[in-house]
């Protein structure tokens, strides 16, 4: 049996977010179940995030140094194979940026007292976890 496994950004979104979802039904039993309800709310954010900040070439989701040289490699050369998804608190920066939806109608994402410190918090645990 030979599957693909495909996906989209907008399915990664929602699949990570049902993942999460899953685990927090084991928690009671299982408090080792709190690590991959993290990362998958932190997958499902990042993704949301990327979803937001997207573009029809997809390289306004990489690192800022890379973003032009990715664009240039566009127009008649192969895409650099190591361009890397910009970080999750850059990301998170740039959704608050109104000068980031350039290519698509968008509404900033104006957050919520207290909600930058959550989300460092939560970054922070889930590169704690995947270290370990």
């Amino acid at each position: 049996m030979n599957k693909k496994f495909t996906t989209t950004r907008l399915k990664e979104c929602y699949k990570s977010l049902y993942f999460a979802y899953q685990q927090l039904l084991f928690c009671n039993n299982n408090p080792y179940s709190w690590k991959w309800v993290i990362i998958g709310v932190h997958n499902s954010l990042q993704n949301f995030m990327m979803y937001s900040l997207r573009d029809d070439a997809s390289g306004s989701i990489l690192k800022a140094k890379q973003r032009n040289k990715y664009y240039i490699n566009l127009r008649g050369q192969l895409p650099d194979q190591n361009s890397e998804l910009d970080y999750f608190l850059e990301l998170y920066k740039r959704i608050k940026n109104k000068n980031e939806y350039k290519n698509y109608p968008a509404k900033i994402f104006l957050p919520d007292k207290g909600d930058d410190e959550k989300i460092k918090k939560l970054n922070n645990y889930k590169n704690n976890f995947l270290h370990y």
